[in-house]
């Protein structure tokens, strides 16, 4: 398979190989970089699995595995067994009390992680919401924005999604009477490729704008690694009035996001990936401010206004420009307190780091494997995460 790597990163490679007096390809490079890693003390903060506690090795020493699975669950950060104990400890202590005091209070415990998810996400913490899991907020998001009238009712996705996402859309389709054949348009990689050409995808939004109802688009491909320009494709899709409902599963925690600023209609996240949550990890969705005006399609009691969610009136009153008011059922604390110690470190990390050491990496293994002849994902011109 061929792969590129952006012209800057290889010059950047090349700098620092220079500057540390080490051929680019060699061991000593990489003991270099891992000596001189400013984030180095952050692999301290994560329980690493054990080789004897894998089942699937040959080896049984009690030493740390080598982890490569961030992409699909990220490591549990030490502290996230405390901050679970501390919800325990509340409850118990407080029953029912523990809504309103202690460490996470039951009755708003998902407002605490907000800020720092919204940073992640590029996006004011009102159009940020935290709930559920993707697929949950997929099915809820698609039942508010698509919108399938007359001759615009199609769905765009690429022809490689994610299964889940493409089970949902597919389902809406047929919620909705129409085919999968007649309803879905499949994004596809050009023959020869694994990546799906942007050029390609404006060119699909140009020749079937009319009738698309809905693009679900991935920030990042999560088999191929490919980041998409979300703020082109969304201004094409905007340009032909199509909706747009981005799966920032792979990317937020990854790459830098700026989902208010590509002007995305909404998204979806899961937190147990780069956001180290644990398996089943709380939900996120985001939806932009200009469509907060507006009412979800279904309405639960937790996302009523606060101020009189406890007043038990007959009526749906929601929480006033937010998209709290997309929210159903209350936010489980147990779910939110590992949330909160992965997104400690993030913050205690900052971006700049954190990215930084994620282009060298990256483009130090795409070198790898290019002047081995090995193959590899392609991942070209811009590049999400290969794991750390």
């Amino acid at each position: 398979m061929s792969q590129v790597i952006q012209p800057t990163l290889l010059s950047e490679l090349q700098a620092l190989a220079k500057d540390v007096g080490h051929l680019l390809e060699s061991e000593k490079f990489a003991n270099a970089m891992d000596a001189h890693d400013e984030l180095k003390q952050f692999r301290s903060e994560f329980v690493y699995p054990k080789m004897k506690d894998l089942p699937c090795t040959a080896s049984k020493t009690d030493e740390d595995s080598i982890y490569l699975c961030g992409h699909s669950l990220g490591l549990m950060p030490k502290k996230t067994r405390n901050n679970i104990n501390k919800v325990l400890d509340c409850w118990g202590q407080m029953g029912a009390e523990h809504h309103y005091n202690g460490y996470l209070p039951a009755a708003f415990c998902e407002l605490y992680p907000k800020d720092e998810m919204a940073r992640l996400a590029g996006c004011f913490p009102y159009e940020l919401v935290i709930m559920n899991g993707l697929t949950v907020n997929l099915h809820l998001l698609m039942l508010k924005f698509y919108k399938p009238s007359g001759e615009r009712y199609k769905i765009v996705i690429e022809e490689a999604a994610f299964p889940s996402d493409l089970y949902a859309v597919k389902s809406q389709l047929q919620y909705y009477g129409y085919t999968v054949v007649d309803g879905l348009i499949e994004l596809k990689p050009r023959p020869g490729t694994e990546i799906i050409e942007e050029d390609d995808v404006l060119e699909v939004i140009r020749r079937e704008g009319q009738c698309i109802a809905l693009l679900v688009l991935p920030v990042v491909q999560y088999y191929t690694g490919q980041v998409y320009d979300i703020g082109t494709l969304t201004k094409a899709a905007h340009g032909q009035g199509c909706t747009v409902l981005c799966d920032a599963a792979h990317a937020i925690g990854n790459i830098p996001v700026e989902l208010h600023n590509w002007d995305v209609d909404c998204a979806v996240w899961c937190s147990y990936k780069y956001l180290n949550s644990g398996a089943g990890g709380t939900g996120m969705a985001f939806v932009h401010e200009r469509h907060l005006s507006e009412l979800p399609a279904v309405h639960g009691w937790w996302g009523n206004d606060t101020r009189t969610k406890f007043e038990m009136r007959r009526e749906f009153e929601p929480v006033p420009y937010s998209a709290d008011s997309y929210k159903l059922s209350n936010c489980p604390p147990l779910l939110i307190a590992p949330i909160m110690a992965s997104l400690d470190l993030f913050s205690r990390a900052g971006d700049e780091a954190r990215y930084r050491k994620q282009r060298i990496i990256t483009a130090s293994q795409i070198n790898l494997r290019s002047s081995k002849s090995l193959s590899s994902c392609v991942l070209k011109y811009r590049t999400s995460l290969l794991d750390v």
